[in-house]
């Protein structure tokens, strides 16, 4: 039996500039085996007429280059979905997402395998808005685990100190 959750944020959190959160592509060189392990950015709409914009990291699977912004203009309740190119060193981590209206922005993942754990689930978590990001956090480890707790940071900006 599989147990996922996820953070749904309500519409008044939602925001215009988004940085795209993902599985380190290293640690799925270490173990090997996320060759089916696809990045995925999910962009849903909340106003007819969004224009969104795109800046991947990695090229896409729908060979969308990285470094090269492209728009796309969504109606209420339509969904853009951006996918990896399935790459065992692909990560569309960092790729921007910009828009004209509040859009929401999930970060997930088909299949992911949490350091050399036997099984792989999906990953799939809503983002925060840029303008959500905050300067401080805690961490806490995992109790049950005997190994590291790994923590992935994103900076919005150039320059970030951690």
């Amino acid at each position: 039996m599989v147990v996922d959750a996820t953070t749904v944020l309500p519409t008044e959190a939602l925001g215009k500039r988004y940085m795209m959160l993902a599985n380190d592509p290293a640690m799925r060189l270490a173990i090997k085996s996320a060759n089916s392990e696809v990045d995925e950015i999910l962009i849903v709409a909340t106003e007819d007429g969004t224009a969104v914009t795109v800046t991947p990291t990695d090229t896409t699977g729908s060979g969308k280059l990285p470094g090269s912004p492209f728009v796309t203009t969504l109606q209420r309740g339509e969904l853009l979905p951006v996918f990896g190119n399935g790459s065992i060193k692909n990560a569309l981590f960092g790729t921007g997402i910009v828009a004209d209206k509040p859009v929401a922005v999930f970060a997930a993942s088909n299949i992911s395998w949490i350091l050399t754990h036997p099984a792989g689930n999906a990953l799939y978590e809503q983002l925060p808005a840029e303008e959500d990001f905050g300067d401080t956090y805690v961490v806490l480890p995992h109790r049950s685990r005997s190994q590291k707790t790994f923590v992935r940071l994103l900076a919005a900006s150039d320059n970030t100190a951690f």
